[in-house]
């Protein structure tokens, strides 16, 4: 690494930490003023698990903070690409290095190389770490709403093992107790109904769901159907905080959703998003900080909100009636950005 190599690299990291400081405190701050009128009720949440007030929200934030960094990580690359290279353009840096004959896209590798490294590790947080505490994170969240007991509430629906749809209307899972059970057939046919089932992984009919009131219908349990609170407690947190196998399982038993196949899509798209937007707008954001610094900073906020803008429109359409292909929604803005990005910087 070079001596410029090393400049570039340490004024673009410390315009991403000051500006993801920046984004981060300021997403923090709308959240807490948002849910002022929560916090009595929090008090009482708290107190039941024996946190106080500060304590709680610490843990809170602490739980949101790992969600907030993938979530805004690609804009604040983008941003701190622009500003590093609009302050090289008014410090004269960049005429310096093209007096020496350093060609400007050496000079601003370092960025680039940088930005996909820190994407890759912001794509194995969102993958790999987020899934693990999601369901804490919903425990939190529910605490700031008043509800000191962990209540999944529904309706949620499933699709068990044999392709029935079962219907749950809450589930308490430090109790094992769902509620409104409701197990349906494909062809909407004999469907069974319980008041209350409880899940007991060493029952007398072995690990299973259990009757606690009578059942309406011909299904017997436990045997009658397999699904079990993982399934709940995925479906409550969403498929977009899947561990790989969490997602090939309910894949595995609903290969007619879309939106199980956006997400399988977006797991192998994710990591590599930042490198794209940073292809686009480092070339891009070089040409208009030679003159417009603050234009280049607006440009680039332009390009990363139209990005994830078309991105989330395609997948919208893939998700809700697949006439836009999954694989297509997620590849497409990205294989898009980072050609037209290479382009503008072989042009460099």
């Amino acid at each position: 690494m070079t001596l410029v190599d090393r400049h570039v690299a340490r004024q673009f990291v410390v315009t991403l930490a000051v500006v993801t400081t920046t984004l981060i405190a300021l997403v923090v701050l709308i959240h807490l003023f948002t849910n002022l009128e929560n916090l009595e009720a929090a008090k009482g949440a708290f107190a039941e698990r024996g946190l106080s007030t500060f304590a709680g929200m610490c843990r809170l934030y602490a739980l949101l903070l790992p969600f907030y960094l993938p979530q805004f990580g690609p804009l604040t690359l983008a941003l701190s690409a622009a500003w590093t290279i609009a302050r090289l353009h008014r410090d004269t840096e960049m005429q310096a290095a093209r007096v020496t004959g350093i060609p400007e896209r050496r000079v601003l590798a370092p960025i680039v190389v940088i930005g996909a490294l820190v994407g890759i590790g912001l794509g194995a947080v969102r993958l790999e770490l987020l899934p693990r505490i999601a369901p804490q994170k919903v425990e939190m969240e529910r605490m700031l709403r008043g509800k000191a007991r962990l209540v999944l509430e529904g309706p949620m629906v499933v699709i068990d093992g044999r392709g029935r749809f079962v219907s749950v209307r809450s589930y308490e899972p430090t109790t094992g107790l769902a509620r409104q059970v409701t197990v349906i057939p494909r062809d909407g046919e004999g469907r069974t109904h319980v008041a209350e089932l409880r899940w007991d992984p060493d029952g007398p009919k072995g690990r299973g769901w259990y009757p606690q009131t009578p059942v309406v219908g011909t299904l017997p349990f436990p045997e009658g159907t397999d699904f079990t609170p993982d399934d709940l407690e995925i479906d409550n947190r969403g498929t977009r905080h899947l561990l790989a196998h969490e997602l090939e399982g309910l894949r595995s038993r609903n290969p007619e959703r879309p939106d199980l196949r956006v997400m399988a899509a977006v797991r192998g798209a994710a990591p590599w998003i930042p490198l794209a937007l940073l292809l686009l707008v480092v070339p891009l954001v070089t040409r208009l900080g030679r003159t417009h610094a603050m234009m280049a900073v607006g440009v680039t906020l332009g390009i990363t909100l139209s990005y994830f803008a078309l991105e989330r429109f395609l997948m919208e359409l893939a998700e809700r009636n697949a006439t836009v292909d999954p694989g297509f929604a997620v590849w497409a803005p990205l294989l898009v950005c980072a050609s037209f990005g290479l382009l503008l910087w072989n042009d460099a």
